[in-house]
């Protein structure tokens, strides 16, 4: 039997890589297959966007769910006239971001990466490569507001 918040975490880094991958792609024409996959993946964005604010999530046929923050954890509830099929998907997806931790879910902090991740402590950006160049441009932006000496 395995470690269910290594499962919780592996399920949700899953979701993370697909809404990732829809990043800069195209949207695909109407009436396509592609097409529902994509507003799936914009919609658990969307959501997870607003759960991470503390905001109202919108769902398709007045369905609404209401998350409130309590430290790390989101309690939330349905307020639905009928369930709609993509209710059971996003809330399955709240489920996991809550098992793993809201504010362990970041998005990276790097001006133009839309990448989302699960953080490691105090983490701010997705990859090594990307805190490097963040830690760079953040000391770029200091030196160029220290006065300069004047030349001899």
């Amino acid at each position: 039997m395995g470690n269910p918040q290594k499962d919780d975490r592996a399920a949700l880094t899953k979701i993370l890589e697909r809404i990732n991958r829809a990043h800069g792609v195209a949207r695909p024409e109407p009436g396509t297959p592609e097409m529902g996959d994509y507003w799936e993946t914009s919609g658990l964005e969307h959501a997870l966007k607003n759960l991470i604010a503390g905001r109202r999530v919108a769902l398709p046929e007045r369905t609404y769910l209401v998350a409130r923050r309590d430290g790390n954890r989101v309690i939330f509830r349905e307020e639905a006239e009928h369930r709609h099929e993509i209710v059971e998907q996003l809330l399955n997806f709240l489920q996991l971001v809550d098992a793993v931790g809201v504010d362990r879910v970041r998005q990276c902090k790097l001006p133009g990466c839309l990448r989302w991740f699960i953080a490691q402590k105090a983490q701010g950006y997705c990859t090594l490569a990307h805190g490097n160049r963040g830690s760079y441009l953040a000391w770029k932006a200091r030196q160029a507001q220290k006065p300069r000496r004047p030349k001899k």
